[in-house]
């Protein structure tokens, strides 16, 4: 398993840990994490800026696009964080290994199922997001 995914699911077991049933808040922080600092929301215009890496400046984003890719997530809470649970992880016993795995397995199907607010997890996401500069 590549580095980067095993530091995505350490990451993510982390959120769960701390938010075990607030599935649209674990999803707010590992977009954040996925996507660092290429996002930003600005709190005073309420409005959300992408960085263009090309031209060096930022530009106005809709984030919208971010939140129709959520169903992306599901191969990563069904699969790739069983897998990384099953194969990679040494320091959890078992119990904490089905715990994490049940919850990653339920949000998977909250994802399939569609059953994630989107209004709730955007409320996270601009919190997670946010700054109060102009970029």
């Amino acid at each position: 398993m590549d580095k980067d995914i095993i530091e995505y699911c350490i990451k993510t077991i982390s959120f769960i840990n701390n938010d075990s049933n607030d599935y649209e808040k674990i999803i707010g922080n590992l977009l954040k994490e996925l996507k660092e600092n290429d996002l930003v929301y600005i709190n005073r215009n309420k409005k959300w800026y992408k960085y263009d890496k090309n031209e060096k400046k930022w530009d106005e984003y809709n984030f919208k696009i971010v939140l129709s890719k959520t169903t992306e997530f599901y191969e990563f809470f069904d699969d790739i964080m069983i897998k990384y649970l099953d194969n990679e992880n040494k320091t959890l016993n078992t119990n904490n290994k089905q715990r994490f795995k049940r919850t990653s397995k339920n949000i998977a199907l909250h994802i399939f199922e569609q059953k994630i607010n989107m209004d709730k997890l955007y409320k996270y996401c601009c919190k997670f997001f946010s700054i109060n500069e102009e970029v």
